[in-house]
This record gives C-alpha cells, sequence and structure tokens, in this order.
C-alpha cells in the first residue's frame, strides 16, 4: 500500500511509479477488468472463494455485479435464465439487483413441500433454490395415489393425504441422511445440534441426528452417517446421550399414525443391518455420549414450508361465489390446514393451480386451460391475479377420451380393456392436422371421404393376448376436443370475450391473454394439441361469422394468438404439461423472493437514482444476452420441444385462403406467420406430418409413453 499523497505533479509521478512496481511484482494488477470476469465466469463458486481469500486485488475484482448475475443464473434451479429471472421479478432490470445477495439468500432458505392436489392422484416433491428438486433431473415428481385401480390401491385417502406426504418424507429424510449421494441428503443433515437450546430439542418429543463426517467411536466403529435418537443432555458434560437408530423404532413411531406407510425393500433392510457396529449398539441397547458440535439434526417433515396448489375446479367454484373470498380462506384451503393440524410449526401457503402453471411458463398473465380427469375449466390471469368469476367450463374431459377409445376399439371384446383403453389413448393418439380447404368437415366426414392424411397403423395387444390394429381410431379420439359444444377453440375464444364484456381487461389485455395459452392436463400432451388449438383460435377470429365482436375488434390480426410450450431449460425439457403446475409451484418457491406475498411477484425496489436510470441500455443488452423473455421463447415454433416441426405443416394454410371476408388480416397473419418461422429455432425432433404423412419419432414415442406412465 502506497501512503497517501497530494495531488502535485511530483506526487503523481510517485503514484504511477507505485503502480508500475506493484505490477511489476505481481501480474495480475495487469489484468484487465473484463479479462479477469470473463476467466471468473468460468470458476466454481468455490474457486472465486479461494481467490478472494487470497487476494485483495481478486477481492474487489470479485465483487463485480454482472460477475454475480453470471454465478447466479449459472447456479440456481430452475436451468432456465428466462425462469430465473422472472421468479426473480428481474426481467428488464438484471443490472438494477444485488445478485450475490439474492444468491446467498436462496443458499441459507429452508427447502419446501411443493404439492399439486389432484382427483386420481396427488403430485409432490422436495425444492431448494440452489440445489433444485429432490427428484433430480427426471421430469416427473412424487405421486400419493388416491384412488384404487385393477393393479393397484389407493395410497391413503384424500382426507389424509398431507398426513401421507409428511410421514413418507420422515421416511425419506432418515434414509437420506445415512447416503451422501441422496439428492436429498443436504435436506436431512440440517442444522448443527448446539445451535439449539437442549430445553427445545427434549421438547419436541422423539429426535433424530446423524454423525458428522469422519468420526469415529471411542471402540473404533466409523460414525460416518449414523443416524441416533436423542436421549437426554448432561449438562455438567456438555454432551448428549445417544442410542443407534433402528428401523423397528420407526415403524412403532408410526404404527398409531393411521396411514398407510410407505414400504422399503428387502434390501434396503438386509443394507441396514449390514453395518455390524449399528446392529450390535441397537440390540444391547447402548447408549453413547457425543458432542452437540458432532451432530447435525434431522428435520421433521412438518418443520419445513410448504406450497399447496388450490385444484382449478375449486377456483372456479370461488369464482361462483357472491363475497370475495380469497385462496387462502377458502373451504377447501381451511380443510387442509385442518389436515395437517394447528400445531405446524412451519407455514402452508396456498395458491391456484392456475397461477403455478403460467409461472412454469414465466409469465403471470395469460389464459389456462386444464384438461381434467371430468371437465376442462379456462382461467384468465390478469396482471398476476385470478379472475375466478370468468372462469369457463366443457364437459370434454380425459375420461370422455378414454371411453372414446374403449368404444372404437374394445367394446364387443369380453375383458374388461378400460384400462388398457386409456393407456392406449395416452401411448398411441395424436392430433389430426386441420384441413382449412374443408371447412366445415368433421374429421370423421373427411376419413370416409379418403382423406387420411397418411395415418399410419399399429399393431398392440390386449392383455389377454389378442392383437388390435390402431389406425384412424388414433386422431379421432382427441379430435373430440374440437368438436362443436365442448371444442378448446371455443372455450377460449369465449372465456376472453366475456373478460372483454366484463371490463376485466381492456384490448390489450385480451390481445395478452390470447398471446399466452398455457394447456395442462395429461390430455394436453397429446402430439399435435398446441398448434391445432393455435391455429383453430385464429381461424375463429378470421372466420366467426359474427361472434366474439369484441375480440375480433381488439385483433389487428389474427396471427397474434400463441400456445406456449413446455418450457426448455439448458440440459432439455423442465416439465411436461401433465406437471406444468407442480414444476410453476417449484419455481415460485424456490425464489428469493418471500412466500409469504403470494398475491403478486412484483416486488417493490427504491426509487432508482440517476446513475441507475443511465442502466436501462445495460438492462436491455443483459436482457438480450440471457434471452429472458419467456412469454416469446417458448411459443409454439420458438425452440420449445416437440411440436416446433409440426407446426410448420400449418404456416401455408393462411397464404392460401383466398376468404373475401377477411382479405387484409388474411394477408397480416400468412405474413406473420411466415416471419414467425423464419426466425424460430428449430429442435432436432422429428415432426407428426411432413408432406401429409405421419413420421413420428421412436424416441419421441417413448418420451410420450413415460409421461403418460
Amino acid at each position: 500500500t502506497s501512503p497517501a499523497m497530494d495531488n502535485s505533479p511530483l506526487d503523481s509521478q510517485i503514484a504511477a511509479q507505485h503502480v508500475a512496481n506493484a505490477s511489476t511484482a505481481c501480474p495480475l494488477l495487469a489484468i484487465p477488468h473484463d479479462v479477469w470476469i470473463s476467466v471468473a465466469c468460468g470458476l466454481q463458486l468455490q474457486d472465486m472463494a479461494a481467490c478472494s481469500a487470497s487476494c485483495q486485488f481478486l477481492q474487489a475484482e470479485n465483487a463485480d455485479d454482472e460477475l454475480w448475475l453470471h454465478h447466479f443464473m449459472a447456479s440456481c434451479w430452475p436451468p432456465s435464465n428466462a425462469l430465473l429471472a422472472f421468479a426473480e421479478n428481474a426481467a428488464g432490470r438484471l443490472a438494477c439487483i444485488d445478485w450475490r445477495e439474492r444468491l446467498q439468500t436462496r443458499t441459507q432458505a429452508p427447502a419446501t413441500i411443493v404439492v399439486d392436489i389432484g382427483r386420481g392422484y396427488t403430485k409432490w416433491g422436495v425444492v431448494h433454490g440452489v440445489r433444485g428438486r429432490s427428484e433430480g433431473n427426471t421430469l416427473k415428481p412424487r405421486f400419493v395415489q388416491l384412488s384404487s385401480s385393477s393393479t393397484s390401491p389407493a395410497d391413503c385417502a384424500p382426507s389424509h393425504q398431507l398426513n401421507y406426504i409428511e410421514h413418507t418424507l420422515d421416511g425419506l429424510l432418515v434414509r437420506a441422511a445415512q447416503d451422501p449421494s441422496d439428492p436429498l441428503y443436504t435436506v436431512a443433515v440440517g442444522r448443527c445440534l448446539s445451535e439449539f437450546p437442549a430445553s427445545e430439542l427434549t421438547s419436541r418429543g422423539l429426535r433424530l441426528c446423524c454423525f458428522r463426517k469422519g468420526l469415529l467411536s471411542e471402540t473404533g466403529i466409523n460414525l460416518d452417517f449414523k443416524v441416533a435418537t436423542l436421549k437426554e443432555f448432561h449438562e455438567e458434560r456438555g454432551c448428549w446421550s445417544l442410542e443407534f437408530y433402528s428401523t423397528g423404532q420407526r415403524q412403532r413411531a408410526s404404527s398409531n399414525s393411521g396411514h398407510r406407510m410407505p414400504q422399503h425393500s428387502s434390501n434396503e433392510t438386509q443394507e441396514a443391518q449390514d453395518d455390524e457396529g449399528y446392529e450390535q449398539l441397537s440390540e444391547e441397547n447402548h447408549l453413547i455420549l457425543a458432542k452437540p458440535t458432532d451432530l447435525r439434526l434431522i428435520p421433521h417433515a412438518r418443520e419445513l414450508p410448504m406450497l399447496l396448489g388450490e385444484p382449478f375446479l375449486e377456483t372456479a367454484r370461488r369464482g361462483q361465489e357472491e363475497t370475495h373470498v380469497e385462496v387462502g380462506a377458502s373451504r377447501w384451503a381451511l380443510s387442509q390446514r385442518e389436515q395437517l393440524g394447528g400445531g405446524r410449526p412451519a407455514p402452508v401457503h396456498v395458491v391456484e393451480q392456475a397461477r403455478m402453471s403460467l409461472w412454469a411458463h414465466g409469465i403471470d398473465h395469460g389464459l389456462v386451460v386444464n384438461i381434467g380427469q371430468r371437465i376442462t375449466v379456462a382461467i384468465p390471469v390478469i396482471n398476476g391475479k385470478i379472475v375466478a368469476s370468468m372462469a369457463m367450463s366443457s364437459d370434454a374431459s380425459s375420461v370422455d377420451l378414454t371411453q372414446r377409445m374403449h368404444q372404437l376399439v374394445a367394446m364387443n371384446r369380453r375383458e374388461d380393456l378400460l384400462t388398457w383403453s386409456r393407456d392406449m389413448k395416452e401411448l398411441h393418439c395424436y392430433v389430426a392436422p386441420p384441413s382449412p380447404h374443408t371447412r366445415g368437415l368433421s374429421l370423421a366426414s373427411r376419413l370416409r371421404a379418403g382423406d387420411d392424411f397418411g395415418v399410419e397403423a399399429v399393431v398392440v395387444r390386449t392383455p389377454g393376448g389378442d392383437e388390435v390394429t390402431l389406425d384412424r381410431e388414433r386422431v379421432l379420439v382427441p379430435e373430440f376436443l374440437f368438436e362443436a359444444g365442448h371444442g378448446l377453440p371455443e372455450l377460449l375464444t369465449s372465456c376472453v370475450e366475456s373478460c372483454l364484456e366484463a371490463g376485466e381487461c381492456d384490448g390489450q389485455g385480451a390481445r395478452d391473454l390470447l398471446q399466452r395459452i398455457v394447456l395442462v392436463g395429461g390430455a394436453a400432451e397429446f402430439p399435435g394439441l398446441r398448434p391445432r388449438v393455435e391455429f383453430e383460435v385464429r381461424e375463429l377470429l378470421r372466420h366467426g361469422d359474427g361472434s366474439f365482436p369484441r375480440l375480433r375488434e381488439a385483433f389487428a390480426s389474427s396471427g397474434e394468438v400463441f400456445v406456449l410450450n413446455p418450457p426448455l431449460g439448458r440440459h432439455g425439457p423442465i416439465t411436461s404439461p401433465r406437471f406444468a403446475p407442480f414444476v410453476g409451484g417449484c419455481i415460485r418457491a424456490a425464489t428469493s423472493l418471500p412466500l409469504s406475498n403470494l398475491s403478486s411477484l412484483t416486488v417493490e425496489l427504491p426509487t432508482p437514482s440517476v446513475s441507475q436510470r443511465r442502466q436501462t441500455i445495460r438492462n436491455d443488452i443483459l436482457a438480450r444476452l440471457f434471452n429472458v423473455d419467456g412469454s416469446v421463447i417458448f411459443r409454439a415454433g420458438g425452440g420449445g420441444g416437440f411440436d416446433d416441426q409440426i407446426w410448420m405443416q400449418f404456416r401455408d394454410a393462411y397464404a392460401r385462403d383466398t376468404d373475401s371476408d377477411d382479405d387484409d388480416m388474411g394477408e397480416d397473419a400468412g405474413d406473420t406467420a411466415e416471419q414467425h418461422h423464419a426466425d424460430a429455432h428449430q429442435e432436432e425432433d422429428e415432426g407428426i406430418w411432413e408432406d401429409g404423412e405421419e413420421e413420428k419419432d421412436d424416441d419421441a414415442d417413448d418420451d410420450e409413453a413415460d409421461a403418460a406412465s
């Protein structure tokens, strides 16, 4: 360090000489800032910490805001810049946020239980802002089966499902504490016992803990990843007396719970008994002493925050009530809180599954359609607010599609093939392309006229071994979603038209709704469904025969309608339509923003200073650099995955149509579609239709089968 100097020319020369000498002695000082930042972007956080601890120069350089933005995007979950920026309410102001603080908040926050309650089965999982979902990179969450079938009994009654989830997670945490490779390990090995008063731990009943790594007992037993039960704290010695934990203790602890607990395989039980020291101490009921600093407390599931999704149908019912009721105070929400009990130490947050679905796509304004098991519901979300009073429903559902498949291929057979029909529907059906030149004809009529557009037959076997050929059934079943009276396009347009008439949104708000359509549910995974819905809604706006007048007036071009694809991350799809509400809840639960404010993702920031106003250009540059506009990049044809190639078959429909009633609108739509395809980033997945023939990729078929199962 050089002494303090005045501003005289001589002192300036001395200062310059000091800098030159220092640069010669320490070459790091000669590295330009941008060069070092480029190097640091390739380092892990642990490496950056080591660099900062070794040199004051690097410590100052590593405080760069944009460097921490890079590390935040690279370190946090989900692996998508667009979704991370949305979850942190940072789109458009990436340069105005302390990303180091946001990363620290995510790292120190507890994991959250996310529950997406359904009718037949409930999806749930555990998520952390940095470590991500406990299920790993798989698309599937954990399940609680609520309805019995011929092949699988129900896990529990719907009125006990949250208790079942907590009991199941308690067992998973105990197992994870003994296995560092388990995704739940970091959740299971919680805080050090020295952080808790002894009286607090003894008052909580049975508490489990695990030993820190590298610890040996006096008899030479390796205590790594061993689980023990706290017995008594000896103040005079400052130690806990413990007893090694056995699987029998867990079974006795849960025997009076009244809920079916997950059973472990014989191999897992044998692995626990193979440890000689563990078994010996358990059999002798031997107590050992350990210091609090050597122990880590295993948390109970009820000590973790929970985010609970309100089903679509419950949201729609709440909108029909005369008095407005907040989602957290509804009868349904109160019944769920009652199930968990009043003494739960961690909070329970309730939010609509419609908003959760939008969060999975990086938006908080759009139109969500859930093709449910018994009913299809469309719910508009306007500027982060659920407009439940404008929710609309259709009687088309997944059960109807299964029954239609059963009627077409299995009605006259003796064996019960309803479950088999459901599986065949999910494995082999896809949505047929539209035919703008035969408008008004049903798909069945087109097929009878010979317009089969290359439907390829597949041979399948029933559980009884009989061979069945599926050809036209593959497209006739999902076509039910487009038939008059309960079609998805009419449901969407009617919902937005009602919002306009009721004054819930203006013309721009209506355009935003139809530019951000999200389809969720198991039936939403039919290949070709999203581009077909997009095409049919555009056709309704162009040839509505006088219907939807306000909506048609609000749209300058019908080409402004878009259905969003499931989001892609850096390593592939983040979710599928079936699990979009659950993953959206995980994205919100993982953010550094408090869960207590679920009404809106908008966070009030301090009034920007003059220097912050000058960062507008930098914000725009960073937004383009990190590609954070989720509502655009997740559009069909915009690099969103499987349906991109399918969309290519629709692009000539507008150009060929010469309808005299709307020539100008047709030209605009054709130009929009043409430009849209020219800019689209195409994936490597093969599409369904090309020159009227089906070319379905075997790998894609397998992916669909996995998602369906």
